[in-house]
């Protein structure tokens, strides 16, 4: 059954895979191993039973719940299988589905992790000749280290070396925007988010 939408429960896609890590299902299977939290245990099937209905679970549903030695609440959400995208514009849509679904995923997805330059160059791996990534990197790579070369229609200067965002934007057509995050106290840039 699909439940409205929350981080509270364990997201599992329609293939019955968790979604974002494994964390809430390892704690789950933690609390149930041990009696040590065996309140936290009861505070838990009490919560479930508690909102069963705004999670449009029945009487019935509830009898099972109680029956149950441990139960776990699953929010099943049909999550866009990028890895499955056969060109750009697919990796690209799917991208966009999946940031439209993250209250049903976790505070955290992927566009909050990695730049939009990464994620580009996710897209163009689905969809491009690696020959033709190759031949942006070396541009890309030349013009930061100040070996950029200039081409007969005017283009660059030969020598010319560009900041990373005047790079991507020349090779990749990306205004590029890097991560920034609060490290411990600290404003922290992740470029490209690796």
């Amino acid at each position: 059954m699909v439940l409205p939408t929350s981080s509270q429960h364990l997201p599992f896609n329609t293939r019955g895979k968790v979604v974002q890590g494994n964390n809430r299902a390892a704690a789950l299977k933690e609390m149930y191993s041990s009696s040590a939290y065996k309140e936290q245990q009861r505070k838990y099937i009490q919560y479930i039973i508690d909102n069963a209905r705004s999670f449009g679970l029945t009487n019935e549903d509830i009898a099972k719940i109680k029956s149950m030695k441990n139960p776990v609440m699953v929010n099943e959400i049909d999550v866009p299988d990028f890895a499955k995208a056969s060109n750009y514009q697919e990796a690209r849509r799917l991208i966009e589905l999946y940031t439209k679904q993250r209250d049903m995923l976790s505070p955290v997805t992927p566009i909050d992790i990695y730049s939009n330059f990464a994620i580009e160059m996710a897209c163009r791996l689905q969809g491009c000749k690696m020959k033709t990534l190759q031949v942006e990197m070396k541009e890309f790579f030349n013009l930061l280290q100040g070996k950029g070369e200039g081409d007969m229609f005017g283009g660059g200067t030969s020598g010319e070396k560009l900041t990373l965002h005047d790079a991507i934007k020349r090779v990749s057509d990306v205004d590029y925007k890097p991560i920034i995050r609060d490290n411990n106290g600290e404003k922290k840039k992740r470029y490209f988010g690796w």
